[in-house]
């Protein structure tokens, strides 16, 4: 079994810094749900059981699939270190209105990817999200709180 089999449909967010890091940090592309959310599994296995559903439009929990834990301080580190690095290889609109590309941060990513997964309109996708009033880019909300 690999542990690829527990993740179709998954997008794991920048893969190249994830390769060392103990978790894994999802969007998942055939989700029901609409509020906008990562999964992130706290080791490999990608076990449901070691997941935490993380909400991308603010620093809370989601209770998804009748479940949810908190994450262990280390993995929740790793994560604020992935959406604060730039994404070498993943390219975003500079701004909902500029379809200009430029490199994405992993949280920029993520909020662009959930919103192409997940809404049929793009813009309804993004009034999810507290945009900085200077460039439109979506402002990560503050993790450390969780």
């Amino acid at each position: 079994m690999s542990i690829y089999d527990n993740i179709d449909g998954m997008y794991l967010i920048n893969p190249q810094k994830q390769k060392n890091n103990k978790s894994f940090i999802f969007v998942d592309q055939q989700d029901e749900e609409s509020i906008p959310h990562l999964h992130v599994y706290h080791d490999k296995s990608a076990v449901k059981s070691r997941c935490s559903y993380v909400r991308l439009d603010k620093a809370e929990y989601l209770l998804h699939k009748g479940n949810n834990i908190p994450l262990p301080n280390k993995i929740k580190n790793e994560m604020i270190e992935l959406f604060n690095t730039t994404w070498d290889r993943y390219i975003v609109y500079e701004n909902i209105f500029n379809k200009k590309g430029v490199q994405a941060t992993g949280y920029e990513a993520a909020v662009s990817i959930w919103i192409d997964a997940n809404e049929i309109n793009e813009l309804n996708g993004w009034a999810k999200f507290c945009l900085n009033k200077t460039n439109r880019k979506p402002v990560m909300p503050n993790y450390n709180n969780l």
